[in-house]
């Protein structure tokens, strides 16, 4: 039982370690300040970006996780421990 416990930890350990390098660190960021609730306008002024960036980098965090809808994003995100 330990053995197969010891694959199931690392498995899920190489799935996150996976995740967060499908992401780039923008993406990242971007994906943490979705999170924690700003819209695109707050991102891109947190970001020193245009509105229309942020807005590209939400929808590509949609596509890249596989998701429809931000709170689907945060909760995936949160599950593989890709956010705080």
């Amino acid at each position: 039982m330990t053995a197969r416990f010891s694959s199931i930890t690392f498995a899920a350990l190489q799935k996150i370690a996976m995740a967060k390098k499908m992401l780039s660190n923008r993406e990242q960021q971007v994906l943490q300040l979705i999170a924690d609730g700003l819209t695109d306008e707050q991102i891109a002024y947190t970001l020193d970006c245009g509105k229309d960036n942020a807005s590209a980098y939400r929808k590509k965090l949609l596509e890249k996780m596989e998701v429809n809808n931000a709170a689907a994003l945060v909760a995936k995100a949160f599950r593989r421990k890709l956010i705080k």
